[in-house]
């Protein structure tokens, strides 16, 4: 463990280590192959892992439903599917929102109310239909 220690702390610091040298040894220290694997696609360093583990642990860290530029598909009840372009994001105390060309959505409504694709609005707005 002590070991282990001291490579994370070199890799941090770029104290004369090399980061495969100590990719490998995490990979043969680590008992869980493919959560290390899965970590080393990511690209990220130790020290990025860290601040993006202790953000979500201090509640600082979205993950965002879609991107900027995105095509999302509203679906209202009655009404028909609206397309929308995302134009951003809009962040207050308790709500976010996902903002367009015709005002803004709450981020709650994603999966419920707004898609991703077409084919998945349209299917909620049958599915909601047959229910009424």
């Amino acid at each position: 463990m002590e070991r282990l220690k001291s490579y994370i702390e070199w890799l941090e610091n770029g104290q004369g280590i090399d980061r495969d040298e100590c990719l490998s040894y995490l990979r043969d220290a680590l008992c869980d192959k493919e959560a290390f694997h899965d970590y080393e696609a990511t690209g990220l360093t130790l020290a990025e892992c860290a601040k993006l583990a202790a953000a979500k642990r201090d509640g600082r860290l979205a993950v965002l439903p879609c991107n900027i530029g995105d095509t999302v598909y509203s679906c209202q009840y009655g009404t028909g599917i609206f397309e929308r372009k995302v134009l951003g994001f809009e962040f207050g105390r308790k709500n976010a929102w996902i903002r367009h060309q015709g005002g803004r959505i709450e981020m709650t409504r994603f999966g419920v109310t707004v898609f991703l694709t077409y084919g998945e609005a349209a299917l909620k707005a049958k599915e909601a239909a047959q229910d009424d």
